[in-house]
């Protein structure tokens, strides 16, 4: 139970073939499914798919990103939002990726890396409804829109007058101060 505990927790444990012998008898598989106990998360019960060389299946692979550091929209306070943790693909067993890694470098706030840039091995393909789904955007920091609220209000506090509420319209006769749209 502890061998299968710890194959269990590593990343991309549905990706692995695996070999089990019953009766005697090695088969190579793809773990499907684990059931586990509600209280403890011990393992219950495990079932596996047996693979053939040729065998065509459907998988999820991990998508990893690296070089966040070198990403001047992340260095200037932007922030990584990732759509796709994982890709489902259509391959045979011999060629599961074991993750997909998508590069940063250079990526500027309100850039986004499209499916398309993916590197993606021969005899593996992407299933996805859309042509070409965003896998992760670097978005500007909602921290702007604390800051120029902030600024809004100290300007209207500074000059006598109440601060506008957001959305509202200004007082007759006032004259609208320090609203930013972000």
């Amino acid at each position: 139970p502890k061998s299968i505990e710890r194959i269990m927790h590593r990343e991309g444990f549905f990706n692995h073939r695996l070999s089990i012998d019953v009766d005697g008898q090695g088969h190579d598989v793809l773990p499907r499914d684990v059931q586990v106990d509600p209280v403890t998360d011990k393992p219950l019960h495990l079932d596996f798919l047996r693979i053939g060389p040729d065998s065509i299946i459907t998988v999820q692979v991990p998508v990893h990103f690296k070089n966040e550091a070198a990403a001047p929209g992340i260095k200037r306070g932007g922030v990584l939002n990732v759509v796709m943790h994982e890709i489902t693909v259509r391959t045979k067993p011999a060629t599961i990726p074991e993750f997909f890694e998508v590069d940063l470098t250079g990526l500027e706030i309100g850039h986004s890396i499209h499916l398309s840039a993916l590197k993606v091995p021969e005899g593996v393909r992407m299933v996805t409804r859309d042509k070409n789904p965003t896998v992760a955007s670097i978005a500007a920091p909602t921290v702007v829109r604390e800051a120029a609220a902030e600024a809004a209000a100290q300007a209207a506090a500074s000059s006598g007058q109440p601060a506008a509420a957001e959305g509202a319209a200004p007082a007759s006769g006032a004259a609208q101060i320090g609203r930013a749209h972000v």
